[in-house]
């Protein structure tokens, strides 16, 4: 038997690297999509597995696992695909197994098959991939806490918050995020420097200001804090003068923007105004960017159709 199940991309909205703090982060499924078709083979194959997200997968449930991989989510780009991937994947297998789908079971599986093939990883992606919508993660409990995942003497807390969609411009260089680069150095700012600390307790508090303007619908002010989290990322060097130049175009058409994931490379959002998709393409066409137009909330992982219907 074959499944098709798809799921989202995500950008993080606020909290990136304050989050490593035990700061909350704000994240959102996009409507970039994997599609996976996903089929089975009882005995596993001595052929070794090049792919390591599936490599894991298929140690884990010990079945030789085919995947076919297509839709509008760009790979590498720090939008989240690897986890689109490990989840649409775990979440057919859960399919033709049980024939329904467990949400907490597919989440946390996919956050261990993403913790082994990279060596380090939060749950953040995975979960918003598997839930959709909008997530935060955090070292303290907060309205709309659904689970605690534990790794290694470290856990965070994930929580679903019911918000309305957004209207974002992903502005992606095309240069990889370099997030292991990063976080190691903001660390070493963090335990020399007080104001770097401040820093990061800020955006910490700007995450939670900023779901409240969400359910407000107050969107100039949260314009406002993208650029403020934008100047304290800034702050803790993991922009640069190609980041930082995508945040001026941006500023032309959108209420806010900033980097978003780890820095150094990777992508910039905007929240877009009324009527600016056209003009932000047009500002970026004689660039090497791609230029993704977005909504966010999107729906987490689903099952599309068995494959022994007809699929175009």
């Amino acid at each position: 038997m074959s499944i098709v199940t798809s799921a989202p991309g995500k950008v993080i909205l606020f909290g990136e690297h304050a989050v490593v703090y035990g700061e909350p982060a704000l994240s959102a499924a996009i409507s970039l999509r994997i599609f996976n078709k996903i089929s089975i083979e009882e005995h596993p194959s001595e052929k070794e597995i090049r792919n390591p997200y599936l490599r894991e997968i298929a140690k884990m449930y010990n079945v030789q696992v085919h995947t076919k991989t297509w839709g509008s989510l760009p790979i590498a780009s720090g939008l989240g695909s690897s986890a689109a991937y490990t989840v649409s994947t775990i979440a057919g297998l859960d399919f033709i197994m049980h024939n329904k789908l467990d949400i907490m079971k597919i989440a946390k599986t996919a956050f261990e098959v993403e913790y082994n093939a990279q060596g380090r990883a939060s749950p953040n992606d995975t979960s918003v991939a598997t839930l959709g919508g909008y997530i935060i993660l955090s070292r303290k409990v907060h309205d709309g806490f659904l689970w605690k995942i534990e790794k290694d003497n470290v856990f965070w807390n994930v929580h679903r918050v019911p918000l309305d969609p957004l209207d974002i411009v992903i502005v992606y260089t095309g240069k990889p995020s370099k997030t292991g680069e990063m976080v190691t150095m903001v660390k070493r700012l963090y335990e020399k420097n007080e104001e770097i600390r401040a820093a990061i307790r800020r955006i910490g508090e700007i995450v939670l200001e900023a779901i409240d303007l969400i359910k407000s619908n107050d969107i100039e002010s949260l314009g406002s804090k993208m650029y403020e989290n934008h100047e304290l990322l800034r702050k803790l060097c993991v922009s640069n003068e190609e980041l930082d130049r995508i945040v001026k175009v941006l500023s032309r058409y959108c209420y806010g923007a900033k980097i978003t994931g780890a820095g150094g490379g990777g992508s910039v959002i905007g929240l877009l105004k009324e009527n600016s998709s056209k003009k932000v393409i047009e500002a970026f066409k004689e660039t090497p960017y791609k230029i993704y137009i977005v909504k966010t909330g999107s729906e987490g992982v689903r099952v599309e159709k068995p494959y022994n219907q007809t699929w175009r």
